[in-house]
């Protein structure tokens, strides 16, 4: 039997969430089990949906059609209407916004103490440009359902010089931010990256300049 309700609450990284549905009764629902949208769902969308088992035998949507008017694509937004305001920034995203500060001034005290030549500056920003547009295109292609970019060629732009764009990018679009094994890997690149440019500011390490 079909029932409506409103969706309470959604994870837009691991793509599920709970409906509150009008009786009361909460249900968990996967994206998988949405109709193909234009955009992801959000909190406080009218849902339509049916009800059966889940996986763990607990309650769980199908056939899920958003009968709120959520979806904004972009001949709607070429029409005038407004965007989608922006999420606010939550505790895994400000994490990522700190990283980012810090490998920013250490690669500025790296170059400006001399200790790192300026072609090392010029490959953070150009690597950095290119890892945000790699997390830019997994964030479009997860919204559109299509092949994902792989989880290690991500981790690869990142530990090529592309970790402060990766990660600006990562809080930026609120993408990869909650998986606690891809966050604990970004962590571990962050990590061996500040320390290489700690140890080329404080002069334990140099590299050759490049003519």
């Amino acid at each position: 039997m079909q029932q409506a309700g409103r969706l309470a609450t959604w994870d837009d990284d691991r793509g599920f969430g709970f409906i509150e549905a009008d009786g009361g009764e909460r249900v968990f629902v996967h994206i998988k089990s949405i109709a193909r949208l234009a955009n992801r769902p959000r909190v406080g969308d009218r849902l339509r949906f049916e009800v059966g088992p889940g996986r763990d035998g607990r309650p769980a949507a199908s056939n899920v059609q958003i009968a709120g008017a959520n979806p904004v694509n972009p001949a709607a937004l070429r029409r005038g209407l407004p965007p989608p305001p922006p999420r606010p920034l939550n505790g895994r995203r400000q994490v990522r916004l700190a990283l980012v500060a810090a490998l920013a001034l250490a690669l500025v005290a790296a170059v400006g103490l001399g200790g790192a030549p300026t072609w090392l500056g010029w490959t953070y920003l150009a690597m950095g440009f290119a890892s945000g547009y790699a997390y830019w295109s997994d964030k479009r292609k997860a919204e559109a359902e299509q092949w994902r970019t792989m989880e290690g060629t991500l981790h690869a732009y990142d530990i090529a010089f592309g970790i402060i764009g990766g990660l600006a990018a990562q809080a930026a679009f609120n993408h990869k931010t909650a998986k606690p094994s891809f966050a604990a890997i970004t962590f571990g690149i962050f990590g061996v990256h500040l320390a290489g440019l700690l140890l080329l500011a404080f002069g334990f390490i140099a590299l050759p300049d490049i003519v």
